[in-house]
Order: structure tokens, then C-alpha cells, then sequence
């Protein structure tokens, strides 16, 4: 399995994240995520990291509770 097949369900999630998006600090972006996901879909940071890395255009950085979310 490959870091981009964790690339839906994180979309997913910053999809249906409510404010101004969802941390990576303390696994929350992940666990959002890996809920969503089919059960053979593995969220690990390399994933997010991937996917920040590939997708920057189309996400936003922003600052909320004294940390950065995306949206």
C-alpha cells in the first residue's frame, strides 16, 4: 500500500472539517481520516507529508489555537 491511497481520505477529511481546518500535531488530521477510510487504507505521516508536498497549491495553511491547520 502505497501513501497515496491514504490521499482520498484525507481530502475526505479536510473536507469535512468544520473551522478553519485540521491539525497534524497530535495525530488528529490521521485519526479523522483513518475513520473515514476503507479498512485496508493505513494513514501514516509519510502520507500527509506526501500529500502537503504534492497538493500545496490547492491547500491553505492557516493559524488556529496557537497551531497551523490546513484546509
Amino acid at each position: 500500500m502505497t501513501p497515496h491511497q491514504a490521499f482520498r481520505p484525507l481530502l475526505h477529511a479536510l473536507a469535512l472539517a468544520q473551522g478553519r481546518g485540521l491539525p497534524v500535531r497530535d495525530g488528529i488530521w490521521s485519526t479523522i481520516a483513518a475513520a473515514i477510510a476503507p479498512q485496508e487504507t493505513a494513514i501514516i505521516d509519510r502520507a500527509i507529508s506526501d500529500l502537503t508536498a504534492e497538493a500545496t497549491p490547492y491547500l491553505m495553511l492557516d493559524p488556529e489555537a496557537e497551531q497551523t491547520v490546513y484546509t
